[in-house]
């Protein structure tokens, strides 16, 4: 299984120190973005601690070395960043999962036959897996709103704590 990130999604869970949520959901030993992902990033405040996790190719995976990164054409059209477009047409080339927070470019990608997961939607399938306890969601909840200012609508709160 492949899985694909766009940027506020890697973002969001760097931020909370919540990335192995990843790893531990999909079984997986890699996650992989595109350049288009990695120049976004490249903006941000913790971009020096995120490139711990990059490798700079496929023989330096590790346990601490475990985000790829990799060339991908992006989809057409100005309605989506550089980012979205490349993160969907990775998926789209390599049949991956996506994790994509931007809601218009999940439904295009979903549109075209991708499995796409938002923050949301990622976050209660970790719960109903058990990788989440109520207190870790409650932690990741105030995380995401202090660290990221990331907030949920209260109904969506409510589901998310509601064990």
């Amino acid at each position: 299984m492949k899985v694909v990130l766009d940027t506020g999604f890697i973002s969001s869970l760097f931020k909370i120190n919540r990335l192995d949520l990843l790893k531990k959901f999909f079984d997986v030993k890699t996650v992989s973005i595109p350049n288009a992902v990695l120049v976004e990033l490249s903006k941000a405040r913790f971009f020096k601690d995120l490139l711990l996790k990059i490798t700079p190719d496929q023989d330096s995976i590790d346990g601490e070395r475990w985000i790829t990164v990799e060339d991908s054409n992006a989809l057409d059209g100005q309605d989506l960043g550089m980012g979205e477009r490349e993160a969907i047409a990775l998926a789209l080339n390599t049949a991956a999962i996506l994790l994509i927070d931007d809601q218009p470019a999940k439904e295009r990608a979903v549109k075209i036959g991708i499995e796409a997961f938002d923050l949301t939607m990622f976050l209660h399938a970790c719960k109903k897996k058990g990788l989440i306890s109520q207190q870790e969601m409650k932690n990741i909840i105030r995380d995401l709103k202090e660290k990221d200012y990331y907030e949920f609508k209260n109904s969506i709160q409510n589901d998310l704590l509601n064990y």
